[in-house]
């Protein structure tokens, strides 16, 4: 299935550029749309995530459990566009534990 290749994909670049991030990488469809769900790290908010992935035009979603994100992606992504949403996702979190 395309989508479980797309979304392993994801969460691989995920855990790579966030070593230690939890990535559930089966995907789900969430209003409508495929996605694949994390764990937010410890000290970081998920709020704060939201806005600097939206601040990137890569706006990634809030889960119904606090402390989870969605990072909503489609199956007509290339390999580029799969890459953007991992790249963005890794420079939002990184800055944040930066900055704390």
């Amino acid at each position: 299935m395309r989508a479980r290749r797309v979304a392993q994909r994801i969460a691989d670049g995920l855990r790579r550029e966030v070593p230690g991030l939890l990535v559930d990488d089966e995907p789900t469809v969430v209003d409508g749309v495929w996605t694949v769900r994390l764990v937010v790290p410890s000290g970081i908010v998920a709020a704060e995530v939201l806005a600097g992935t939206e601040s990137e035009n890569v706006p990634w979603l809030a889960d119904e459990t606090p402390g989870r994100l969605r990072v909503p992606f489609s199956l007509q992504y290339d390999d580029e566009q799969q890459e953007q949403l991992v790249l963005v996702g890794a420079k939002v979190i990184h800055y944040l534990r930066q900055t704390g």
